[in-house]
């Protein structure tokens, strides 16, 4: 399935969007979308991969910084398109 040059943009700004420090598109986008056409342009741009979380940095005692990671919005949409898409079975190998 090939993406509209719209959806294209969309894709772009997604990228773009997961580099910023509210990542608004971004979170909107994964919460929102259930569409499996998104799944592979997603998938070579790397946005399926585990080194794209974003981690927060507290301080605990004013001079030790702890990381934390966020919740992986991304996983919303996996879900989502795993349980309308029962019949195909998708593969992705993450690094972990």
């Amino acid at each position: 399935m090939t993406l509209s040059k719209k959806e294209d943009d969309v894709l772009k700004l997604i990228i773009t969007d997961s580099f910023s420090k509210d990542r608004s598109y971004y979170n909107y986008f994964f919460n929102k979308n259930n569409h499996i056409k998104w799944f592979y342009p997603l998938l070579e741009n790397n946005v399926f991969d585990p080194e794209s979380i974003s981690f927060d940095y507290i301080n605990m005692d004013g001079n030790k910084k702890i990381k934390r990671s966020q919740f992986w919005v991304v996983l919303l949409y996996l879900e989502k398109i795993s349980m309308k898409n029962d019949d195909r079975a998708i593969f992705i190998n993450i690094k972990c």
